[in-house]
């Protein structure tokens, strides 16, 4: 008897990573693999106020849910990092305070925005941003 319980509950679970592999893959017929939610950037500029970057960004991908993770500015040989969490198919605008400040008519920043994600790693997207 507990033989066939253990061959049964060793069937169930086998069963179960399969159709888990099938679904995120794709492998299954109508089945849809699970879309990964990111953050993108909306545009290639930012706003400078007050000592922060005001950047543009949506959450693109996801069916449902939000974009959560970290936002890094780069600029001057300093990074600031504010955390974001945006609601999927939604835009916002994410306030990064700024250690150093670039001048000039033509100042720019790297921006770096890493998404994490449910399952696996997360995503990480990396842009210039011109100042204004």
């Amino acid at each position: 008897m507990e033989r066939t319980k253990k061959l049964r509950l060793s069937l169930v679970l086998g069963g179960l990573a399969l159709l888990t592999a099938a679904l995120l893959s794709g492998g299954i017929a109508g089945a849809a693999p699970l879309a990964a939610a990111e953050l993108e950037f909306a545009g290639d500029t930012a706003e400078l106020a007050a000592g922060q970057v005001a950047v543009p960004v949506e959450c693109v991908g996801g069916p449902s849910g939000f974009c959560s993770g970290t936002l890094a500015i780069h600029a001057q040989g300093k990074k600031s990092v504010s955390t974001f969490s945006v609601q999927s198919g939604g835009r916002e605008t994410i306030f990064v305070p700024l250690a150093g400040e670039p001048t000039g008519p033509r100042a720019k920043v790297t921006a770096v925005a890493r998404t994490d994600q449910p399952l696996g790693p997360a995503i990480t997207r990396r842009t210039i941003l011109h100042l204004h």
